[in-house]
């Protein structure tokens, strides 16, 4: 499964000066595992995907320590349980996140939300 879409401009509601309870809005919501940008090493975090199209994922504290925005947005397959999450949002910023599920199953799951979450915003 490989997805695509390029959705409009979008910004993190922080970068306006807004906030927002990203509860309010649940998706998707579980534990998935992600591949660290600097030593490669996996680590598992809890993920949230919104309607308002946001991936946020946390390390153990209640607010997130990163809300990616799902605006443009490229899901691509890899082996296994394995899948890439790339997000552009603004100028030259973007996201990039190696994720593991626990089956193949739960990955499509993930994707599929993921997807429409991006997508319900258009």
């Amino acid at each position: 499964i490989n997805a695509e879409y390029m959705g409009e401009t979008c910004v993190k509601p922080s970068e306006i000066g807004c906030t927002y309870d990203f509860r309010a809005d649940v998706v998707k919501e579980g534990t998935l595992k992600r591949k660290s940008k600097v030593l490669g090493k996996w680590k598992e975090n809890y993920f949230v995907v919104t309607v308002s199209g946001f991936l946020h994922y946390f390390d153990s504290e209640a607010t997130p320590k990163e809300s990616i925005p799902l605006c443009k947005l490229a899901v691509e397959t890899l082996d296994n349980s394995l899948f890439i999450v790339s997000a552009t949002s603004g100028f030259l910023r973007s996201t990039k996140m190696v994720l593991a599920a626990a089956s193949q199953e739960e990955r499509a799951d993930w994707i599929r939300n993921i997807v429409q979450s991006a997508t319900s915003r258009s």
